[in-house]
């Protein structure tokens, strides 16, 4: 008795959406927190937090750079030294501290790329923000 062409290649067609699945879902780094919100920090005091970079997948990626995007502020900085390309191998992390050290008061944002290349080119954004309300000892209160 001859099986049906369909149910004969069944087995195939399940590993080959499996190989799909896995090789599409496992090019991408992952990144934690993508947010962060550093609260009111006094001016010229200096708050940090740790973004975690990982790779969960069976080869390395290669992080070409993490810098702050055009127009964030320069209020938050990288503690981190960081030398690039960097190899992140296969499951594998890397720590990046970012410090928030506003020296005026108000709201104030940041975006950090991360940026790797596997079988292309990937951007991570991290967005950050923080502020404080207290103005600088000696600043003057807004006239009336």
């Amino acid at each position: 008795m001859q099986k049906s062409g369909l149910i004969a290649e069944a087995p195939i067609i399940f590993l080959i959406v499996l190989w799909l699945s896995l090789t599409s879902s496992a090019s991408a780094i992952e990144v934690m927190p993508l947010e962060y919100e550093f609260g009111e920090v006094e001016v010229g005091a200096s708050s940090s937090t740790i973004i975690t970079i990982m790779n969960y997948t069976g080869h390395s990626h290669i992080i070409t750079s993490i810098a702050f995007a055009e127009g964030s502020s320069p209020d938050f900085s990288l503690a981190t030294d960081l030398e690039f390309p960097m190899v992140l191998e296969s499951v594998g992390f890397l720590e990046v501290e970012v410090v928030f050290s506003p020296s005026v008061a108000g709201p104030l944002t940041a975006d950090l790329e991360i940026v790797s290349i596997d079988s292309g080119l990937q951007i991570v954004t991290v967005s950050l923000q923080g502020g404080t309300g207290h103005p600088p000892s000696g600043a003057c209160a807004p006239s009336q």
